[in-house]
Parts: C-alpha cells; structure tokens; sequence
C-alpha cells in the first residue's frame, strides 16, 4: 500500500480554463459512462478548490478511495476521457519511489465540431435513442422555426458527390490515428477531401507517409475547426507525384469513363468520379490509359503544344481529348482536338464543370451564343464560339 500512496497527482490548469459543462453533459456524457463522468467532475472539482493534503500534495490511493475505484478501474475510466480528448495525462518518474502524474484538462468541442468529428458523432449515436440524437441540432440552436416552415433543402445527394465508406480503397482509418500521433489537432475529413485521397492513392499509389505529409501541410482553421483545404492537398499531393523520380508517367490507369456522358444525363456522382480523373491525371498519363498503349512522340509532343500554345491546364485537356475521341470515334485526330481547344479558349471556359456543360450543350445542338454567361466570354463574340468547330 506504500508503494501506491507514493504516486502523487496535480492538476495543471490553463488559464481562466472554464469547461462547458453543458456541452460534456450533452454530448460527452453518454459515450463516457457514468464512472468516467463522475471521476471527471470530481477531478474539475479538486482541480477548482484546490483540495491538498496534509502534506500538500494528492495521494492517487486517496482519490480512488473517494471514488471506491479499484486501480485498475481508475486506469481504464481515466483513458476513457483521454480517448475522447477531455483529459491529457503526463507522468514523471523521479526515483523508484515515487511517481507524479499531472491531469491537463482540455476544452470539449462545441457542437458543429462535435458532429464533425465522424468518430464522436458515431459512438453519441449508438449511445442515445435515435429520437435524442435527432433532438440534438434543435438543443443547439436557439431558433425555433415556425410550424408551417416548409422544408425546401436540397438532398445532400442532388448537389455532392458522395461515396460510400466501404467504396474507399484507402486506409482512412490509419491516417487518422497516424495523425494524431503528430498532433493534438482534431481534423475534419469532407467528402471531398476523402476523394481527392482516395483518388490519388488509387491511381498514383501514393504510400500512407506520403499522403500523410501531404495532409499536414494542407491543415488549415476555419472558425476554430481544423480541417483539409482541399485545393492546397490537390497542389500539394500533385506537387510531391510530380517529383517523385520513379514514377512511369505511361502507366496504364483503370478510368472512370462514361461513353454516353456527351450525349445524355448520368448519375452526378459518377460523372464527379469522372472530373476527379480529369483534375488529377495528368494528359500523358490520360490518353495513354485510354489507348492502353505508351505515347508515340507525336502524341507527346501534341500535349504540350495545347499546355503551351492554348494555356489550358490538365484536367481541360483530359476532357477534351476525352470529347474529341468519341467524336472521332477512337482516332486520334489533331487537327480536330485543336479546333475545340481553340473554342474552349477563346470562350474563356476554366473549369471542368464549365467545359462539360458547354461541350454536351454543343453535342446536343442546344448551345447558342447567347446563351453563354457574361462573366464566362466578353460581349460580341458570337462569330467565335464554335467557329472553327464542327461538332
């Protein structure tokens, strides 16, 4: 017994450290259990008056003896609030007879941080009745809408791209503890993020370091919440592809490709999976997986003739050779490939998005020039768009 009263405990608090305790009442309380709830409001109790003993210093036997915990029992509720980031624990061996453990608390997320950390959000759900989940949001918002409001939202799948957790063929799971080996942040995954991963480590097999670093040097905070800016992962992870010295840039790739995707609607997700390739597959590597063969030095040559000579980026010349092959009907035709091209440039079109809806309206014979968006062309160009095109 000796040997346990020797391991003393403090409390190292931030200053003016205030927790939100209805916030830990909320969401925390149900995912720690009541042992673990209990141990921690005797911990922020002991911690605020500062209660010592006759020595001046805090006894761990005395503080499971107050909460008739067994150590073992103490250990496991003690990493309980660790694992979901209330408490952070730190221990000093100063000789053998004597251990120090310090108790740092930490802040509990808010809300929106909450239910954007896919892991909390998770457990808080298989811990409260689907009723008091859904309550939730409304306990959080002060406003109560009306009861004739009518709903009028979009449905998360009419405006993203969504894939199903079990459809990712990277490891999400072992990035997310890697990282927080390296940092005490909570990161917030989008969709979008997860798809930008998925398709590089799929198409480039990137390794989980590579992709690691990566995420690091993309982590940005937005109103308190870290999370992935998606623009600077995509130049980041492109930036480290493109150096690395044993890459064969004709490797052939497995495509999202749609054949009817010029000439009528297809489900939006999968025409997002076909953008994703265009944004992050470089034009050599593009026609090379669609011909299934290495390029020739003319193919070669050609694609950098359209980066240099028409300004345009990789992922617009992936879907214009992409449009301009099915017109073809497999050929490789240059000059036609440049009469679009020159289209495209000269009506100012930046975007994936943008070509696509310009390239299926032309497909489709439903495209004028007056049709075109001011902020897209300058005025009085109605003797360029498509002048050169025969579609």
């Amino acid at each position: 017994m000796s040997t346990i009263i020797k391991h003393s405990y403090f409390y190292k608090i931030q200053p003016e450290f205030l927790p939100n305790l209805f916030n830990i009442n909320t969401l925390y309380k149900p995912i720690l259990g009541n042992e673990a709830y209990l141990l921690l409001l005797e911990m922020l109790n002991e911690s605020k008056y500062k209660v010592f003993n006759s020595d001046g210093k805090r006894s761990l036997f005395d503080l499971w003896k107050k909460m008739n915990f067994s150590f073992e029992s103490f250990e496991e509720n003690r990493k309980i609030l660790e694992s979901v980031g209330l408490l952070s624990t730190y221990i000093v061996n100063n000789d053998e007879k004597e251990t120090k453990y310090y108790f740092c608390f930490n802040h509990p997320l808010d809300y929106n941080s909450f239910m954007s950390n896919n892991k909390l959000k998770k457990l808080l759900s298989l811990k409260l009745p689907s009723h008091k989940f859904d309550e939730l949001e409304f306990i959080f918002n002060s406003t109560q809408l009306p009861i004739n409001a009518k709903n009028i939202s979009a449905n998360i799948d009419d405006i993203f791209s969504l894939i199903v957790a079990d459809e990712y063929e990277f490891n999400f799971d072992e990035l997310y503890s890697s990282l927080s080996s390296l940092t005490s942040k909570v990161i917030v995954f989008s969709n979008e993020t997860k798809n930008i991963i998925n398709s590089f480590y799929k198409n480039f097999s990137l390794s989980l370091k590579e992709i690691e670093l990566c995420c690091l040097n993309s982590i940005v905070n937005i109103e308190n919440t870290y999370r992935i800016d998606e623009a600077v992962l995509e130049e980041k992870i492109t930036t480290f592809f493109n150096n690395k010295t044993n890459l064969n840039y004709h490797e052939i790739l497995k495509l999202n490709r749609n054949m009817e995707m010029f000439s009528k609607r297809i489900d939006s997700s999968e025409l997002q999976r076909i953008f994703l390739d265009y944004k992050n597959i470089s034009p050599e590597q593009y026609l090379s997986s669609i011909n299934r063969q290495q390029l020739d030095i003319n193919e070669i040559s050609f694609l950098k003739t359209m980066k240099r000579d028409y300004h345009l980026p990789n992922s617009s010349i992936n879907i214009l050779v992409d449009f301009s092959l099915r017109k073809t009907n497999g050929t490789m035709n240059l000059k036609y490939i440049k009469k679009v091209a020159r289209s495209i440039s000269v009506s100012n079109l930046d975007s994936v998005e943008d070509i696509y809806e310009y390239l299926y309206n032309a497909n489709n014979k439903v495209y004028s020039s007056n049709k075109i968006k001011s902020s897209k062309i300058e005025e009085n160009t109605n003797d360029l768009v498509y002048v050169d095109v025969v579609f």
